[in-house]
């Protein structure tokens, strides 16, 4: 399953880099950029978290708890019609 959330503003690599790896060890898969090499700022602040579906909601309430999170969410479910 996959979370979205994005930094803060203003939130140093540094920074970015220890919260994704505490997120790792929090029961996350994966992290990564949704776009990556944005040179956008605020895009470039944007992140997906790939987790076990069962841990989903303790690794959301993980990122909403923490202050260099802006948001954190599951993706909006959508029913694509032909």
């Amino acid at each position: 399953m996959k979370l979205n959330f994005q930094f803060v503003e203003g939130t140093s690599a540094k920074t970015r880099a220890a919260v994704c790896e505490d997120l790792r060890q929090a029961g996350a898969q994966d992290v990564h950029p949704l776009f990556p090499g944005e040179s956008d700022p605020e895009l470039g602040a944007l992140q997906v978290a790939e987790v076990e579906p069962g841990k989903s909601q303790s690794v959301l309430k993980w990122l909403r708890a923490r202050k260099e999170v802006a948001f954190a969410e599951e993706p909006v479910r959508r029913k694509l019609v032909r």
